[in-house]
């Protein structure tokens, strides 16, 4: 799938995220764990993994356990059964490798592979997380509307001096005009959000750049859920500090 395609697909799924997060807790709860299964079907594809199906499993049931966790948290700290999603989440990594059939090839690139698609699939539970924040629910809606002008702007065509200027200046305005819809949501928070937002898009956008045709049928669905995963997790911590 070539690098303009995957940029709008992520441009659609955030503009999705940002309507959950606008429309309620349970819409939100349904795309994240949708997203994180998504994600998890596509990772061990795209870092080429020698036990599939073991290792994609482990994510969906690391992203799926933590959305449970979060969505039965009733009080601050919200965040706080993560530790223990997490932890049980890479001895899950360990019994997928002792499971697997002689000979264990990649043994090493395979759990560290398993653990770090888990830690990602875990971050997107960060939106419903923001979203339980006092001014939280604004928070989520900008983060994700900033994320989806930046991906979609990343597959335009601009001089490549510019185009990181660009995304990340047009994020960060994104992030400040919708203060303006979002009455609680400060300017500076929105601001904040939106250049977060445009930092990540950038970022992920010059590794997978390099990689303009990711190979495999699988491997794209996790290139274009993987800004949506990371920005859930900034967006919590963002809207702790500034919130």
């Amino acid at each position: 799938m070539k690098l303009s395609t995957r940029a709008v697909l992520a441009a659609v799924l955030s503009a999705v995220t940002a309507a959950a997060a606008y429309l309620g807790l349970i819409p939100l709860i349904v795309v994240v764990g949708l997203l994180g299964i998504v994600f998890a079907v596509g990772w061990p594809s795209l870092l080429r993994l020698p036990a599939k199906g073991g290792t994609t499993l482990v994510v969906i049931l690391s992203g799926l356990g933590a959305l449970a966790s979060l969505a039965a948290t009733l009080d601050e700290p919200w965040l706080r059964y993560l530790p223990i999603i997490l932890a049980m989440s890479v001895f899950l990594a360990f019994i997928n490798e002792m499971l697997r059939a002689y000979p264990r090839n990649s043994l090493v690139d395979s759990l560290v592979g398993t653990v770090s698609g888990s830690v990602v699939s875990i971050s997107a539970v960060g939106w419903v997380a923001s979203y339980k924040l006092d001014g939280g629910v604004e928070l989520a809606v900008a983060g994700a509307a900033a994320l989806a002008v930046a991906s979609a702007l990343s597959a335009a065509k601009f001089p490549t001096a510019l185009s990181s200027v660009i995304v990340i200046g047009a994020s960060t305005v994104i992030g400040w005009l919708s203060t303006f819809v979002l009455a609680d949501l400060s300017a500076l928070s929105g601001a904040i959000i939106g250049l977060a937002a445009g930092v990540i898009v950038v970022a992920l956008h010059s590794l997978f750049g390099r990689l303009p045709a990711v190979k495999g049928r699988t491997s794209w669905m996790s290139v274009v859920t993987l800004p949506i995963a990371v920005m859930g997790i900034l967006t919590y911590v963002i809207g702790r500090i500034v919130l």
